[in-house]
């Protein structure tokens, strides 16, 4: 009786029990090296699966801040490409989420809307603040220099013709560039988007009051994320609107005395709040301090993510402004969800519908997650806020949904 003879482990891919011998399966070509182009290329090696990750200088449109949480659903992802346990060393971890809501009024009326444990218990803890920089050195990604100047979709492939003459086919091409993506153009038509959000963070040091919660306020008319990074420092995002369009959404180093001048910091400062030590921690750095700023544009319209052998990930056609990293971490489980489509179909169509299929109901999550938390926390100075404001306590607070929407939105992916 003839013996079957099996690929070496290196060369298989096991999903849903079954197995894929990686020879059969073309690359991939990953168009963007941010934290959500590292990791989905360590998903297609971890399932056995080549691909080509090259640079492009859209990605400081995705990585909008120097650090970020990592959410269960998140730290799952990487605890199955086996990068964990050299990310948790570098990795600090959260006891909770607190999140306050507050009218948009000079002297709001503060509540806290709603609290989370991320504690389970001394071996378990289910959110960390990780630097940006030391996720993509996890991953130990090659990135590539090409610059494409034709993409040319074929029955079960793409041929991708690069700058200087060079012509490779791949499977498919993923774009995980951001919402500057050049092929944007080509997947819907009319595209109405949001250009005037800014973010501002700026690192400064803790003190022994500061709590070892991820927190979420609304205070002044602004939006501020406090965060912490490790024992020793804290993360303080501001998030507000510009009254002009910026020039470009990508992230860039500005002085501190651009936030300071911009937020009124000085003033707030000076105003008793709960947050004024940390204002007034601020405002005591250089104002030449060099601090991280940048402009995430969102769409106010669903966009397709495939078209003729491309496939755009959510970085590319996000509908909202991350809230408390949950974004984030969907686009690092999205990443996972992805490769396994790649693993088991063969045509960029077949990829992309199973992809879909897959993670639209956990993106539609997400999606509505962030916008409820975005648009109905800060209230603007009208007669029903505080219908608006009681209503939300009652729903989120007092019955607990917004625990539940949490657990949902961050559940791993079983």
């Amino acid at each position: 009786q003839a013996t079957r003879r099996l690929l070496p482990t290196s060369h298989r891919i096991l999903v849903n029990t079954r197995l894929y011998a990686s020879e059969s399966k073309k690359p991939v070509l990953i168009v963007g090296s941010s934290t959500v182009g590292h990791t989905l290329a360590a998903c297609l090696r971890n399932d056995g699966i080549q691909s080509d990750l090259i640079k492009n200088g859209n990605e400081t449109s995705i990585d909008i801040t120097q650090y970020e949480v990592l959410h269960e659903n998140a730290i799952n992802v990487y605890r199955e490409l086996g990068v964990w346990d050299e990310l948790k060393r570098s990795a600090h971890p959260l006891e909770e989420m607190m999140l306050h809501l507050a009218p948009k009024k000079d002297k709001p009326m503060a509540k806290i809307l709603a609290r989370v444990p991320f504690v389970v218990d001394e071996y378990t803890t289910l959110a960390y603040s990780v630097s940006t920089q030391k996720l993509k050195q996890a991953t130990k990604n090659a990135v590539l220099g090409r610059r494409i100047t034709k993409i040319e979709a074929k029955k079960d492939s793409c041929m991708v013709s690069f700058k200087g003459g060079a012509v490779k086919q791949y499977s498919t091409v993923v774009m995980a560039d951001g919402t500057l993506n050049d092929w944007l153009h080509l997947f819907k038509k009319r595209r109405p988007a949001e250009f005037r959000h800014e973010l501002a963070s700026v690192v400064i040091e803790r003190d022994e009051f500061d709590p070892n919660s991820l927190i979420e306020l609304f205070q002044f008319g602004k939006r501020i994320v406090i965060m912490p990074i490790s024992d020793t420092k804290l993360q303080v995002t501001f998030h507000y609107m510009r009254e002009d369009i910026p020039s470009s959404p990508l992230g860039n180093l500005q002085p501190l005395r651009n936030l300071i001048n911009t937020c009124e910091l000085e003033t707030a400062a000076e105003t008793v709040s709960s947050i004024q030590s940390i204002l007034q921690r601020i405002v005591a750095l250089p104002r030449t301090k060099k601090i991280y700023f940048t402009n995430p544009r969102f769409f106010y319209s669903s966009i397709p993510c495939y078209h003729e052998g491309k496939i755009l990930l959510y970085p590319c056609r996000r509908e909202s402004i991350d809230s408390c990293g949950i974004m984030h971490s969907y686009q690092i489980e999205e990443c996972y969800r992805l490769s396994k489509a790649i693993a088991l179909n063969s045509t960029p169509e077949s990829i992309a519908k199973a992809f879909v299929n897959d993670s639209a109901k956990k993106e539609a999550q997400v999606k509505k997650f962030c916008s409820k938390i975005i648009y109905s926390s800060v209230y603007q100075k009208y007669l029903s806020y505080a219908l608006v404001y009681f209503t939300a306590i009652l729903k989120h607070s007092v019955f607990g949904r917004y625990k539940s929407r949490y657990r949902a939105v961050t559940a791993p992916r079983k």
